[in-house]
Parts: C-alpha cells; structure tokens; sequence
C-alpha cells in the first residue's frame, strides 16, 4: 500500500453537498482533507503521477475513485489506469485496455473505466452516471470495496445494467429508460 500525507495534497474535496473549496490558505491553494462526511478524499489529479483526473469520484462506501490515460492511451487503444482510495492510501489499481471489457464478463474496475470511456469519449452520453446509478445496490451495498481484490470478481454487468432499465421502464421513468438502454444497447453490441 502506497502511503499518502492526504493533509499536504493540494485540490479540491467532497462533502455531502458536493465539490466544495474550503481550507484554503493565504495562496489561495484548497487542500483535500479527509473529512468527517467520508473517509477518503476526492482526487481531481492522480496523487502518484500529477495526471488530471479522467474521471473521478467519491462514493458513500467511503472510498474515492480515479480513472487516468495511461502513457500509452490512443483513442484505437483506449487504456485507463483506475485506482481506488481509503483513508489510508491506494487499495486497488488497475491498467485497463478498454477494448477488452467483456461487460458480461467484467470486475468492477474494469467497468468503471469502461463507463468512463463511453462518457468521455461521446460514445453513450451519460453512460457513466447511469452505469454507477445501476450498479449502486449491487456493489456500495455489499461494501465491495472494503477490501483489496473484491473490486476484482467478474459479473455479468450487462444484466445488471438491463434490470436497472427495465425498472425504469416498470415505474414509467421513460426518459431515463431511454437513455439506459442506449448504454444497454451499446454494451451488448460488443
């Protein structure tokens, strides 16, 4: 595990109301501390290599999550390097080339940065947001991030991401229902 001085980085940090720039000193420069509201920061740059974040984000199962390009990253050969925090340090990281997530067949990790991809790239608008959304109670419910590895099982998130929207379909949520399906239908298309 890779030890962070989480007090000395320089950014931003989350709280419950979201992205908040406080504790900042006579510089002008906001720290990321870990707050009483979650127990890892909000890296909007990698802390190990500097890189903006690609996408990033802090989750209620008090972990934070970050997706870089890789030094090789192409837009034919999208890789991405996701790693997740606690209040300790790195947890889990990963180099993922996004060409060979297999959606049903993937851990968490790789779909984060499949998701993140498809936002990113304009391929699924939104893809990210509603995979998080469908996934929610499958993985923070199980505190899947408590541990090293348990980001790491293979699922079938296809499924998930269908039962999710056809639940939106059954409540009469059709805008939502449409725009799911589009990340449905690109995801079982490859």
């Amino acid at each position: 595990m890779i030890n962070l001085n989480l007090q000395d980085y320089k950014g931003y940090y989350s709280t419950i109301s979201g992205i908040t720039k406080k504790n900042t000193d006579a510089n002008g420069t906001t720290y990321l501390p870990v707050t009483e509201d979650f127990s890892a920061p909000l890296w909007m740059k990698d802390p190990i290599t500097g890189k903006d974040a690609y996408m990033a984000e802090q989750l209620c199962n008090g972990k934070s999550y970050i997706a870089i390009k890789d030094d090789t990253y192409t837009e034919e050969n999208p890789i991405l390097i996701v790693r997740v925090f606690n209040s300790e340090g790195i947890i889990e990281d990963k180099k993922v080339n996004v060409n060979n997530v297999d959606p049903k067949n993937a851990d968490f990790l790789e779909m984060y940065a499949y998701s993140a991809y498809l936002e990113n790239s304009g391929k699924v608008p939104d893809a990210h947001n509603y995979f998080m959304s469908a996934v929610f109670d499958e993985e923070m419910g199980n505190d899947f991030a408590t541990n090293k590895g348990i980001a790491s099982i293979k699922k079938n998130y296809l499924n998930l991401v269908k039962e999710y929207m056809e639940l939106q379909l059954e409540t009469g949520m059709y805008e939502p229902y449409l725009a799911i399906k589009k990340l449905y239908d690109f995801m079982n298309s490859n």
